[in-house]
């Protein structure tokens, strides 16, 4: 067990200690006696370890387990052991033998590791529930069921911790946020008719590291006939930009591995038909409506009560499934802000606002979408897009 200060860490010790007192609290609140993560984005969230390798390599088990006491425990592979004890808030590690995983160590490993930590016939959260998934080779997660500890589904007890963001964490989606949207407004201006979907892509890719991003997150990007069959959200094409089409882009920004998630909609080749303009204009007020709807003590279909309202006051069937979603290392997370979703919300609560489904007279259905925190006093935007649908 190493004593001294990890020296390369992402977030300082009083940030890692909040998370473990909250994942205590947690795991009391659902009769939890750990915590099992593995996860990349669970595990760096507990405790800062900053790998690469776990969060692409699927033979790279990286995991950790969190008492109910807040004795924590960091299991990597025996390579990663200098990045785990410089990066990593957990002091205590054990590592799996070899490069890769091999089934009979991972299991002897983990085995022993339950055994030492007391955990044996213990009731062990894993990620097994909503927006979660177990990060082990299908084999090795099938044995550990069979022969291993209780395993039960711990996604309410780390979306307790998750949802609610610290100031470290919403500064850090809001710099994503700024980031995106500087960068798609630089790439609308950039845009021209007889751009490929391709060549915008990778223009708006520059544009978002030049803003100061670590890396894009998504680029969506779907023009012309292609959003009227919906099959908005498909990979761009070659397909070149023509008069009277229209452009929707989705995009995420990176910032120290938290991510922004906004969409604005452009219209090729000088002004949109009027008809248009003003669907647009009430899908801009549902963004806002949505927008001040977000406050503390509200449940989250609220919100989606909010921009169901806009649209039917404008003579609009709103019947999209969700108003948004959480935000944070995950581009999607708790809670949907749908019209079964009865979470409260509270301040540090960052959401996408994300208005969607309903088309224009040739099947385009537009998005306009922003992101927001909840505040003591209400809510604050952090994007900075404009409202007017974009010409170019």
């Amino acid at each position: 067990m190493r004593t001294r200060d990890p020296e390369w860490v992402d977030f300082d010790e009083p940030e890692y200690s909040r998370r473990i007192s909250r994942a205590r609290e947690a795991m009391k609140a659902h009769d939890l006696d750990a915590l099992f993560l593995t996860q990349y984005k669970n595990v760096y969230y507990f405790s800062g370890y900053l790998n690469a390798v776990p969060a692409i390599a699927s033979d790279q088990v990286c995991a950790a387990i969190i008492k109910r006491d807040g004795t924590t425990r960091l299991l990597d592979m025996e390579w990663t052991r200098n990045i785990a004890e410089e990066t990593s808030w957990i002091r205590s590690h054990t590592f799996f033998s070899g490069i890769q995983a091999k089934k009979q160590n991972v299991l002897e490993v983990l085995s022993r590791t339950f055994s030492e930590m007391g955990l044996k016939g213990a009731r062990i959260g894993a990620e097994f529930g909503e927006k979660q998934s177990v990060r082990l080779p299908t084999e090795i997660l099938l044995d550990l069921l069979k022969s291993g500890p209780d395993l039960v589904d711990g996604a309410p007890a780390l979306w307790d911790c998750r949802m609610v963001k610290s100031e470290l964490e919403v500064d850090r989606v809001r710099q994503a946020a700024r980031i995106a949207s500087r960068a798609l407004d630089r790439a609308f201006a950039e845009a021209r008719v007889g751009m490929t979907e391709v060549e915008f892509s990778r223009r708006l890719g520059q544009l978002i590291m030049e803003e100061g991003a670590d890396v894009p997150t998504w680029m969506i990007v779907s023009s012309g006939r292609r959003l009227g069959p919906k099959i908005a959200g498909a990979y761009p094409v070659e397909r070149k930009l023509r008069r009277g089409d229209y452009l929707q882009v989705d995009l995420g920004a990176t910032f120290h591995r938290y991510t922004s998630d906004v969409c604005r909609m452009a219209y090729v080749g000088g002004a949109p038909p009027r008809a248009d303009s003003d669907l647009w204009d009430v899908y801009a007020e549902a963004d806002r409506k949505g927008t001040r709807a977000v406050r503390p003590g509200v449940r989250a279909s609220s919100v989606y009560q909010a921009i169901t309202d806009v649209f039917e006051e404008a003579g609009y069937r709103f019947t999209f499934d969700t108003g948004g979603h959480g935000l944070g290392l995950d581009g999607h997370e708790p809670p949907n802000l749908g019209p079964g979703d009865e979470t409260v919300i509270r301040p540090g609560m960052v959401f996408s606002i994300e208005p969607d489904g309903v088309a224009n007279k040739d099947g385009v259905a537009f998005t306009c979408e922003d992101n927001i925190v909840c505040t003591e006093g209400g809510s604050e935007r952090l994007s900075t897009l404009g409202w007017d649908l974009v010409q170019i």
